[in-house]
């Protein structure tokens, strides 16, 4: 349900075009491979491969697509696990309204940390390297 609000309120944003949707980690980095989209949004929690090594493998195959970890978590230990897996933004779920805004930053080039995670213990862009 979270997936399909999601792509529903995406499809209502003119400048994105959604080229596909992915129901376990596998699949996602598989389609990403294949589609080579801008932007993936990932989740960290999914079957058959989790989001941090969807992520990982998408990164190392293909750099120059830019995730979007979209998690539940605001803890700091997940940022900074997305993040060392190559994430380029992280965003908490119950920020849907900055969805746009993260997109365009990390198609841009910068990296984005939800604001809701707390302030100091987000990891800094060492923890990337």
């Amino acid at each position: 349900l979270v997936r399909q609000g999601i792509r529903q309120w995406l499809e209502g944003c003119l400048e994105f075009e959604i080229i596909g949707e992915a129901g376990d980690g596998l699949q996602a980095a598989a389609m990403a491979g294949q589609e080579r989209p801008d932007v993936v949004l990932m989740g960290i929690s999914m079957p058959r491969m989790n989001g941090l090594e969807a992520t990982a493998w998408l990164k190392k195959r293909f750099p120059q697509v830019r995730v979007i970890m979209h998690s539940v978590s605001s803890e700091a230990s997940d940022v900074r696990r997305a993040l060392e897996a190559g994430a380029d933004a992280y965003l908490v779920k119950a920020s849907n309204a900055r969805l746009a805004l993260v997109i365009h930053e990390v198609v841009a080039g910068r990296t984005y940390v939800d604001p809701s995670v707390s302030e100091g213990t987000a990891p800094d862009e060492s923890a990337r390297q």
